[in-house]
This record gives C-alpha cells, sequence and structure tokens, in this order.
C-alpha cells in the first residue's frame, strides 16, 4: 500500500522572518542535513529556536531530522509544536502522520489527517494520508472513498489510482482493482509494482496466463524487486497445468542461480559438533498467524521435546493476532524480524547460534528466503508452507513425505529430499461445529464442493467438474472463496462453467466467512472435489474433519500428489483417482450411495483423530529424529 511515504530528510519550504543570529544557526542546520551531519543539525536547530521561538521552519526541519534519527517522540514533539503555532500548515500534519504510522498509531494519525482536512477538505496529500491510514486499520471501504476524492482533484495521479486498486483488491472488488491498476499503468507504464500488484489481482480470479505475464513484465521493469517478483511468479506456476514439472524446476532454479541474493562469504559456524547435545531449532515464517500454515506448525510447536530441542520462532508477522499470541506461547524464544533486512536478520539468527534454520514460507508472501542466502545456521531445511522446491543453494533440505515425493521426485528439488512417514500433522479448530448428516439426505440432490482459493480452478479442472455435474442429474456444486465477494468473478465463473453446458442455477457461489462459519459450511456440502494440479492442503484436512469425502486426483508432482496423500493415509486410496475418467467415476458412484456417503460423514472425525494425520505427539518425534539426524550427518561430515 503505497502514499507519500516518508522521504529523506526535506527542508521546509515555509520562510517566516528571521532576525538575528537565529537565521545563522538555521542555515547552518540545513548545510549539516545536506552534508549528512542529522545529529549536529538538531543542535543546530534547536539554537535557532532558542533564538527565535516562532521560526516554524527550524521546527519543521528539527522534526525530519529526528525522525530520520529513529527518534520518533521528539519529532511528534516538534510537529505538534507547529502545528499549535500554525494550525493551517498541512505540511506538519502530514509529517506528523507519517511518524505515528511508524509507530504502528494509526488511530492517532486518522484524527491528525482528520484535523488538517478541517483545515484543508479537499487536500489531495492529506486524502491520500487519511487512506493508508484507513487501509491499515482494514477500513477499507473509508479508505476508498478517500482514494476516490483525491482523484477528483487529481485524477492524473498513477500512485493514487495504485493506491485505489490496493484498497480494492483487499475488500474483493476486484474487478474494478483490475481497473484502477490498469489506470495507473497507463499513466505510468513502467510501475513495477503496479503490475506486480495486478498480476497478484489477476492470480487469485484464476487468470493465470494474465497473471503470468505480469509478473514477467514486473520483473523487466523492476529489477530491484525482481527476486521478490520472481517468487510470485514461480507461486502461480504451480496452479498452470500447461506447465510440466520438469519446466516448474527449471524456473525455480533459475530464480535461485539468477535472483537469489549473492552475500558475501560467511565465516564458518562455530556451532558446537556433539551430535547428542541440546539443538537449536529455528523457525522463519511470515506465516506464525491466522493462517493455514499455523494449523499445521502448532502441533510441532506443542510437542517438541523441550530437554533436547531449544525452540526459536522468528517472525516476519506484521499485524499479529490472536493466532500469534498463542504461537508465541509455544516457543522458547520469540523474534520479530519485521523492519530488518536479511542481513541484519541473519545477523540476529546467527547471534543465537541456531543449529538448524527452518523455512516455512517457501514462494510464498511475505518470505524471507534472502536470509537464508546469508547462511545464518549451518544447517538450512525447508518445510511446511510451501509445496515445492526453493531453487536456493543455500537451502541444504527439503522435508517431505513418501506420498507426495516418492522415488525419482529428487530431480525436482535443487535441496535433499529427507523423509517423514506421514503428511504434515493438522490442529483442528478448537470451536468446530459438528459434524452433520449429508445434505443430500433431506435435500435428495447432491452437493459437490470445493473452498480453495480460485487460481487453483483451471480450465481443465472446470472442464472436469462439469462432467462430474453432467454425470449426476440435478447435483450442485459450492465454490467458495473471497473474490466470490465480488460481482465481476462470479460473473466470470459462471461464464467459464456455461462453456461447458453448465448453467448458473448448479452454482453456489459463496463468499468468505470467519473460520467457524466457513468450517459450518461444509454442513451444506456432501462431496469435496480436489482441485488439479495444485491440490487442496488446509481445506482438504477441514473437508475430512468436518465429515466430507473428498475425491482427488493422482498427479505427477509434490503439488499433484497432496491429496492422494492424505486419503492414502486415512486408507481411502480409493477416492483417489488416477485419470480424469476415475474421478468422474469415483464422485458419481459416491453420490449414487447415500449409505456409503452416510458411514463415510459418521465416521471420518474419528478416524482422523486416530490417524498420523492429528497425532502431533508421534509426528513431532519423528520430525525430532529427522533433525537428530541431519544434524549428526552436518557433525561428521563438516570440517
Amino acid at each position: 500500500q503505497q502514499s507519500a511515504e516518508s522521504r529523506p530528510v526535506e527542508l521546509s519550504m515555509v520562510s517566516p522572518d528571521f532576525s538575528g543570529h537565529g537565521a545563522a544557526y538555521a542555515a547552518t542546520g540545513n548545510a549539516q542535513v545536506v552534508q549528512g551531519r542529522f545529529e549536529d543539525a538538531v543542535v543546530s536547530y534547536r539554537r535557532a529556536l532558542e533564538i527565535n521561538p516562532g521560526d516554524i521552519k527550524s521546527f519543521v526541519n528539527l522534526g525530519n531530522v529526528l525522525s530520520e534519527l529513529g527518534r520518533k517522540e521528539e519529532a511528534i514533539t516538534a510537529y505538534r509544536q507547529v502545528i499549535d503555532r500554525n494550525p493551517g500548515f498541512v505540511g506538519a500534519y502530514h509529517n506528523l502522520g507519517h511518524v505515528l504510522l511508524d509507530l504502528d498509531r494509526a488511530a492517532e494519525a486518522i484524527e491528525v489527517y482528520r484535523r488538517a482536512l478541517r483545515a484543508d477538505p479537499d487536500h489531495p496529500m492529506v486524502l491520500v494520508d487519511l487512506g493508508a491510514a484507513l487501509y491499515h486499520q482494514n477500513k477499507h471501504d473509508e479508505a476508498i472513498a478517500c482514494y476516490r476524492r483525491a482523484l477528483e482533484a487529481n485524477p492524473g495521479d498513477a500512485e493514487i489510482h495504485y493506491n485505489l486498486g490496493v484498497a480494492l483488491a483487499k475488500k474483493g472488488a476486484l474487478d474494478e482493482a483490475i481497473a484502477s491498476y490498469r489506470e495507473a499503468l497507463r499513466l505510468n507504464p513502467d510501475s513495477a509494482e503496479t503490475r506486480d500488484n495486478l498480476a497478484n489481482t489477476y492470480l487469485r480470479r484464476g487468470e493465470l496466463d494474465e497473471a503470468l505475464a505480469c509478473y514477467r513484465e514486473a520483473c523487466r521493469l523492476g529489477p530491484k524487486r525482481a527476486a521478490a517478483t520472481y517468487s510470485n511468479l514461480l507461486f502461480s506456476l504451480n496452479y498452470h497445468p500447461a506447465w510440466t514439472p520438469q519446466a516448474i524446476f527449471e524456473e525455480h532454479r533459475h530464480w535461485g542461480e539468477t535472483y537469489a541474493p549473492r552475500p558475501e562469504k560467511q565465516p564458518a559456524h562455530g556451532n558446537s559438533r556433539e551430535p547428542e547435545r541440546r539443538l537449536r531449532i529455528g523457525y522463519v515464517s511470515a506465516d506464525f498467524r491466522e493462517h493455514s500454515v499455523a494449523f499445521f506448525i502448532e502441533p510441532v510447536l506443542t510437542q517438541h521435546d523441550r530437554e533436547r530441542f531449544e525452540i526459536y520462532c522468528y517472525a516476519q508477522v506484521a499485524a499479529p493476532d490472536a493466532v500469534t499470541g498463542r504461537l508465541k506461547q509455544l516457543a522458547a524464544h520469540w523474534r520479530s524480524i519485521v523492519g530488518l533486512d536479511d542481513r541484519q536478520a541473519a545477523d540476529r539468527i546467527r547471534a543465537d547460534e541456531i543449529d538448524i534454520l527452518v523455512d516455512l514460507s517457501g514462494h510464498t508472501a511475505g518470505n524471507r528466503l534472502g536470509v537464508f542466502a546469508h547462511r545464518p545456521a549451518p544447517v538450512q531445511a525447508s518445510f511446511i508452507g510451501y509445496p515445492n522446491t526453493t531453487g536456493l543453494p543455500a537451502m541444504d533440505y527439503r522435508i517431505v513425505n513418501p506420498w507426495i515425493a516418492p522415488p525419482g521426485s529428487e530431480v525436482y528439488f535443487t535441496e535433499k529430499l529427507v523423509y517423514l512417514p506421514s503428511p504434515p500433522c493438522f490442529r483442528p479448530a478448537a470451536d468446530c461445529p459438528p459434524v452433520n448428516v449429508p445434505p443430500a439426505l433431506d435435500s435428495g440432490r447432491v452437493t459437490f464442493g470445493c473452498f480453495n482459493n480460485l487460481a487453483k480452478l483451471a480450465p481443465p479442472v472446470i472442464a472436469l467438474w462439469a462432467a462430474v455435474l453432467q454425470a449426476v442429474p440435478g447435483s450442485r456444486l459450492m465454490l467458495k472463496s473471497q473474490p466470490f465477494n465480488d460481482a465481476g468473478t462470479r460473473d466470470l465463473f459462471h461464464a467459464r462453467f456455461a462453456a461447458h453446458g453448465v448453467g448458473p442455477e448448479r452454482l453456489l457461489l459463496r463468499g468468505s466467512d470467519p473460520l467457524r462459519e466457513y468450517l459450518r459450511c461444509f454442513n451444506d456440502v456432501d462431496i469435496a472435489l480436489d482441485p488439479f494440479p495444485y491440490n487442496g492442503g488446509t481445506t482438504t484436512y477441514h473437508a475430512l474433519w468436518m465429515g466430507v469425502p473428498v475425491v482427488a486426483l493422482e498427479g505427477r508432482n509434490s503439488v499433484s500428489r497432496i491429496g492422494y496423500g492424505v486419503l492414502a493415509t486415512l486408507g481411502l486410496k480409493e477416492l483417489a483417482a488416477k485419470t480424469p475418467a476415475d474421478y468422474v467415476t469415483i464422485a458419481a458412484g459416491l453420490a449414487a450411495d447415500p449409505g456409503r456417503l452416510q458411514a463415510l460423514r459418521a465416521s471420518l472425525r474419528e478416524r482422523m483423530r486416530a490417524s498420523p494425520l492429528t497425532d502431533g505427539k508421534r509426528y513431532t518425534a519423528a520430525l525430532e529424529k529427522l533433525y537428530r539426524d541431519i544434524w549428526g550427518n552436518w557433525c561428521v561430515n563438516t570440517k
């Protein structure tokens, strides 16, 4: 989310009268700022203000320099003194609001911006600032209104169109967001950031080719942010049915060779090489929050043997929530790395003498793969959070299971594969609704369902699901995802299914809900359909926990074998199809057998409870053995 962001220290353009030597001190402070001597400039501005307390210009410049030095509270005092003396000086409100936002005091910043608008109701810069502050408080409708007002005065401002697009996308108004991004690009075609966000919006609507084209153009336009943009591109390739596992692997390797950071040679690690001593394990993630990763890392953090393993969590979490608080209690040490660059974060990890550093993000949003490139720990591994290789040369291991990575899969990973015996362990939500009877028993019609994100619903998926609906007369398909809050996205999917002879009356398109209501919606589904080539993950676990059987298609690489692995672990391999034709047959067969549907509905939760999929103690013990093995390997093979 861009706004008129804090800039390098700028000198105020206000020009009040000076008298005596105060003007000389002010001029000296200005010269010291130009030379980068900020501490000296503070002294000069304060001396100027002792002589001329009404020198608004020096108050503003003092606030700017103090802010640059990180002395935020002092900067706030300086800006407030300007406002007290000159309530109509909008620039002081602007700077004060930015400092308050830096301190995560959005409510105060909003009040400051509202005061500025009382002085100048249509000031576009203040409207943009207020919109940004409201956005950060998740008040998206109010933020959108501010940006629209700012555009009335500045319709040709590409940055405001961009900000409007960000807010619209966050709200879920994807059609309007795309229009705003396109207008921003018309005004500023060279904005890599706008093109990157446009690609993200296309991806959310399942427009994969458009997303890929935008990502590639963003990489060309913005080489400084190309590593992050290319990560977005890699993530999107997992969804694309036309890309082979080998081609996707080559793109990941290309990222590692071309875009991954290349830090200078690091000193050797001084970690003690005792194979059986207590190990320090570090987990790095942007998803220690209300996110699907939390369902899988919480059992591990809960069950770790504290006597043999000391746990550190490195959190790239800008907006902590209740889940963050819960996870924080499970780690011996919690380190926020928000605001630290890769080198700073790596230095902090190295100072903690971490033995094994574990990535939980891969190429997903907020990842810190650049930290791993600095090799702050002697052993580094990629685990849950991303279903593919990282391509990063400094990543030693990829932790997998035999279901998703059978023999031969190693050719698609730059890391060495190490195996756990089962798919990731899952912590069901504490307040899950009870399991009901199959809704078809009451309604007389079968409802299929998929609650995955729309990027997974590629044209081959829609074609196959249309065949399932045609094979089961009267059946319906419920699709649930946040973008369906947008009418344009609903129209788009109605058209995609209509092309295969499925009318809108057979589709139930629902938007997002809080977790409990989302889970309750599984009570309206008889059979879940797993997408491909990128299978469902958390949604598959949720469906099964809610008693809904899942029909999957067994694929060739890790992203397309997730559903098969989960079903096989539960002893339900018969629900995993080998071919698309088998997929239709299995789904139609289940739909025609209400007795089996009822039996599965009644038994799946207990089956999950009795399986490795929810046995956190057994799963974590296996993980700890794996850690001990790879640590022992480092002790033996590293000089």
